[in-house]
């Protein structure tokens, strides 16, 4: 796993225009939300523990949360990051 966040960790932020195609949202090693083209396929509701979070745009790792600790970010230079989160109140 740290070989993982390493490698991911050193990629560049997605430039601020970004709109991806597929999105997918994992918690815990199980997906809970997936779309693609903008039409959502699955959505489910957030497990009640959180170990960890990643989210794949476009089949490519964007962001990674374990616990509270961000530890990948790549959505920084998005404008609408919370447009984009099916789990945004």
């Amino acid at each position: 796993m740290l070989d993982y966040l390493l490698k991911e960790k050193q990629k560049f932020p997605l430039p601020p225009n970004y709109i991806p195609l597929k999105i997918e949202i994992e918690f815990n090693g199980e997906i809970y939300y997936r779309s693609d083209c903008g039409q959502t396929l699955l959505a489910r509701e957030m497990p009640p523990t959180l170990n960890y979070m990643r989210w794949y745009f476009d089949d490519e790792c964007v962001r990674f949360q374990i616990g509270s600790d961000l530890a990948i970010d790549r959505l920084e230079n998005l404008k609408s990051i919370d447009e984009l989160s099916p789990y945004n109140a």
